[in-house]
């Protein structure tokens, strides 16, 4: 950026002259063209190795693990996420693990990040079998054989501590329950909270709602 020959300071440019100063600024200080935006990020993508039937060994190495802990990883059969990098790397990485026996998923990080953010329902019903739900406006129609995984269970809200504030807070914030249906072939998870829904049947209106979104999800 050049400078105003008056001021010295950088050329904020207030017509043909300085706007600190108001003296007349060189021609290529008026007509310099703003630098160029920033480029955007480089896609990457998600590692993930399956451990189920995984040769221990293989899981030691790599994930940092002993050979016991390799061994109960085998076992329980998790999912690890191992890093996220640039798609060349993630399908190096996927090659190498495969290779050692260890089954590889790459999953693009802007699926997950979608995924990751799930669309709430505010209503619904259940009528033989297939869950009818409002979400964003409009009727999702959900089936025991659209869904790929329930995940559901309490969640916990505490005041967020800082060091400047030592106080023991009196107040809490109210818990709560969360029953996510994560559906086939993937996308965002639809989100049910039995304290902020709207039961367009009778009798699930009056039954407790905790009870009723949770025989949903049975």
């Amino acid at each position: 950026m050049s400078a105003c020959p008056r001021c010295a300071r950088p050329a904020a440019v207030a017509g043909p002259r300085c706007l600190y100063c108001g003296a007349a600024l060189p021609e290529a200080a008026v007509t310099a063209k703003p630098p160029p935006s920033a480029s955007p990020p480089e896609p990457r993508m998600l590692v993930i190795a399956d451990a189920r039937d995984a040769p221990a060994a293989a899981l030691a190495a790599a994930l940092g693990l002993t050979p016991l802990e390799a061994v109960r990883r085998a076992e329980r059969g998790t999912l690890h996420l191992l890093r996220v990098a640039s798609p060349a790397a993630a399908r190096d990485d996927a090659a190498r693990l495969g290779a050692s026996g260890i089954r590889t998923w790459l999953v693009d990080e802007d699926e997950a990040r979608a995924a990751a953010r799930p669309r709430l329902a505010r209503g619904g019903r259940l009528v033989d079998g297939v869950l009818s739900l409002q979400v964003d406006g409009a009727t999702v129609e959900v089936g025991a054989g659209d869904v790929l995984l329930v995940v559901r269970g309490p969640i916990q809200r505490e005041y967020q501590s800082t060091p400047a504030r030592r106080r023991v807070r009196a107040a809490t914030l109210e818990g709560g329950y969360r029953v996510h249906l994560h559906r086939r072939p993937g996308g965002a998870p639809l989100e049910l909270d039995p304290g902020d829904f709207e039961f367009t049947e009778p009798d699930d209106a009056h039954a407790p709602s905790l009870l009723v979104v949770s025989r949903w999800a049975d």
